[in-house]
C-alpha cells in the first residue's frame, strides 16, 4: 500500500492558489454584512432615533489619537454614515490583501530560512499570519480606543470559526459527508477549552491583572511546546485510543495499516491515515488511497508519496522534470512587484479600479517576498506589512465605532458580529474551497488552530504590555456580558466536538445546519446581552 501525503509546502501552495478566488467570494459576503449595517442605519433614519441616547454608547475614552468627528450627528444621520460604511468594507478588503500577498509570504520565508519545524511554525508564525487582524484589533482596543472592541472581535471570530466555518465546510463540501481525523480536532479543542476556562476565571471580576495576562501568555508557550513534540504525542494518543478507547474507527484503521504494510496489500477507500506521519493539522494532509484514486475533487490534488519508513519518494511513473514542474506551479513565483493588469472584461476592469489604490500603495511601500530577488528583505516586508495591518485595522475600528455611535449599537456587538465575520470571511471561503477537494482536516486546521493563538496571544499580550507600561494598573473589561459570552463559547466548543464524535468524526449537511443555528443563537445572545442596560433585565 502506498499512502498519499500532501506536504506542508504543497498545502501552503494550495491555499495561495485558492486565495484569489476566495477573495472574490469574500468581497460579496463582506458587502452583504455591510449592507446589513446600512439597513440598520436606514431604520435609524426612519424611526428618528434619539442621538442623545446613542452618544453615551461610545465606549472610547476620547483618546487624543482618534481622528476628530468631521461630521455632525445630523449629517451622519442623513447620509454621511455611508462614507464610514464604505470605509469599513474597503478596510476588510485591504487587510485581506496585505495579509495574503505580503505578510504570510514573509512568514513562510522566515520558516524556511530559520528551518523551523512545521508543527511549531503552524502554531506560531502561520497562526500569526491568519490572526493578524484580530491581534491588531486587540492591540488598538487596549491602547487607542480603550474599549472592548478587540475582545469582542476575538470572541466573535472564535465563534465564527468554530461554528460557522465548520458549518460552511460541511454544507458546501460537495460530499455526502466529510471525513475528519479525530486527533488534531481533539488536541486543539481540548487546549482551547482549557484556555477559555482560564480566561473566564481571569475576567470574572471585569479586571485583568498582570499575573492574569502572564498566565494566559504562558499557556501559549505551553501550546508551542506541545506542538514541538506533536509527533510523539500523536503516535502515543492514537495507539492508546486504538487499544483502549475506540472512540472512532481509528483502531481498525491502525490494524489495517499494519497488516497492509506487512502483506503489501492495498485498499480502495479514502480514509485519514492515523499511523505515523503528519496529519493535515500538523500540518500535512495524509490520506490512504488505492492504486486507483477515488472519484471526487480530492483526486485532483497534487500528491507527494512517502514510504512506510516516512521517507518521501516519487512514484515510479513521475520523473524529476514533472516533479519540478509541479513545484513550480505550486510556488507561482512572481517576477514583478506591480499588480497584474486585469483582463479586458467589465467585471475585471471594475475590480481592478476598485482595488488599485490599495494594490499600488502596497506595491510602493512593501517589498514583495514572492519575488526571488526580494526574498532577503523578508524582515522589512514583515515590518511594513504589520504597519499597514495596524493602520487598516485602526481605520476599520474607527469606522465601525462611528457607525455604532449613530445606530446606538455597543461596539462589542459590532466586534462580535460584523468585525469578526468581516475579517474571517476570506479564511472561511478558502476553507470551503479546500473542503470541496475532500481535505476536511486541512479545511478546519486554520479555523480551530488560530483560535488558540487569538485567546492565548492576541488577548493577553496587549493586556500584559499595558500593565508593564503602566505599573500598578489593571485592564478593565467594560462589558459585563463578555464573561457570559466566553462561557457560552466553552459550551459551543463542547457541543461541536461531541456532535462530530457522535457522527463518527464526519460532518455532513445536517450537522452544518445545526452549527448555523447555533451560531445564529450566539449572535442573538450577544446582541441581547449587550443591548440590555442593567443586569436586572435578566
Amino acid at each position: 500500500m502506498v499512502p498519499m501525503k500532501l506536504t506542508a509546502q504543497a498545502r501552503r501552495a494550495m491555499f495561495r492558489k485558492l486565495r484569489p478566488t476566495s477573495r472574490i467570494y469574500a468581497l460579496v459576503v463582506q458587502a452583504v454584512l455591510v449592507g446589513v449595517v446600512v439597513l440598520f442605519c436606514y431604520v435609524v433614519y426612519e424611526t428618528d432615533y434619539d442621538l442623545d441616547v446613542a452618544s453615551h454608547r461610545r465606549l472610547s475614552n476620547s483618546s487624543s489619537l482618534l481622528p476628530p468627528n468631521v461630521f455632525s450627528d445630523e449629517q451622519m444621520k442623513h447620509g454621511a454614515v455611508l462614507l464610514f460604511v464604505f470605509l469599513l468594507l474597503y478596510m476588510f478588503v485591504g487587510i485581506a490583501i496585505i495579509c495574503d500577498d505580503y505578510f504570510v509570504p514573509a512568514l513562510e520565508e522566515v520558516i524556511e530560512r530559520w528551518d523551523i519545524s512545521e508543527d511549531v511554525a503552524g502554531a506560531t508564525f502561520m497562526a500569526a499570519g491568519g490572526s493578524a487582524p484580530e491581534f491588531a484589533t486587540s492591540l488598538l482596543g487596549t491602547f487607542i480606543f480603550t474599549s472592548d472592541v478587540g475582545f469582542g472581535t476575538i470572541i466573535g471570530s472564535a465563534v465564527f470559526n468554530i461554528l460557522f466555518v465548520i458549518g460552511l465546510c460541511a454544507y458546501f463540501s460537495g460530499y455526502p459527508s466529510l471525513q475528519l481525523t479525530w486527533y488534531p480536532l481533539v488536541r486543539d479543542a481540548s487546549f482551547y477549552l482549557l484556555s477559555l476556562i482560564i480566561l473566564v476565571v481571569c475576567i470574572y471580576d471585569l479586571e485583568v491583572q498582570w499575573y492574569d495576562a502572564l498566565t494566559m501568555t504562558c499557556l501559549y508557550i505551553i501550546y508551542v511546546i506541545i506542538m514541538y513534540f506533536n509527533e510523539k504525542i500523536k503516535n502515543f494518543a492514537i495507539s492508546f485510543e486504538a487499544k483502549h478507547l475506540r472512540w472512532s474507527s481509528s483502531g481498525k484503521e491502525l490494524e489495517a495499516e499494519r497488516s497492509s504494510k506487512s502483506s503489501g496489500a492495498s485498499t480502495r477507500q479514502v480514509v485519514p491515515l492515523e499511523n505515523g506521519g503528519a496529519d493535515p493539522e500538523d500540518p500535512s494532509c495524509t490520506d490512504r488511497v488505492n492504486d486507483v484514486a477515488a472519484p471526487g475533487p480530492a483526486a485532483s490534488v497534487k500528491e507527494a508519496w512517502s514510504t512506510s519508513d516516512g521517507k518521501v519518494e516519487k512514484p515510479p511513473n513521475v520523473d524529476d522534470a514533472a516533479a519540478s514542474r509541479d513545484k513550480g506551479e505550486d510556488d507561482e513565483e512572481r517576477t514583478s512587484c506591480w499588480p497584474d493588469l486585469p483582463e479586458r472584461t467589465p467585471g475585471s476592469i471594475a475590480k481592478f479600479i476598485f482595488l488599485a489604490p490599495l494594490l499600488y500603495s502596497f506595491a510602493l511601500t512593501v517589498p514583495d517576498c514572492r519575488i526571488e530577488s526580494f526574498k532577503f528583505l523578508y524582515g522589512v516586508t514583515m515590518a511594513a506589512a504589520l504597519a499597514w495591518i495596524t493602520l487598516l485595522t485602526f481605520l476599520m475600528v474607527f469606522a465601525a465605532e462611528e457607525i455604532c455611535l449613530l445606530i446606538g449599537l455597543p461596539i462589542p456587538v459590532m466586534g462580535v458580529t460584523v468585525l469578526a465575520a468581516g475579517t474571517s470571511v476570506p479564511d472561511a471561503i478558502t476553507s470551503v474551497l479546500v473542503a470541496r477537494k475532500g481535505l476536511g482536516d486541512m479545511a478546519l486546521s486554520s479555523s480551530v488552530g488560530s483560535n488558540v493563538f487569538d485567546i492565548n496571544f492576541g488577548l493577553p499580550v496587549p493586556w500584559l504590555l499595558s500593565t508593564i507600561i503602566r505599573p500598578g494598573s489593571v485592564v478593565k473589561i467594560f462589558s459585563p456580558s463578555l464573561p457570559i459570552q466566553v462561557a457560552t463559547l466553552c459550551a459551543m466548543v463542547l457541543v461541536v466536538v461531541l456532535s462530530i464524535n457522535c457522527c463518527k468524526w464526519q460532518i455532513d449537511k445536517r450537522l452544518g445546519v445545526v452549527f448555523f443555528i447555533l451560531y445564529l443563537g450566539f449572535v442573538i445572545e450577544a446582541i441581547l446581552l449587550e443591548m440590555c442596560e442593567t443586569w436586572s433585565c435578566f
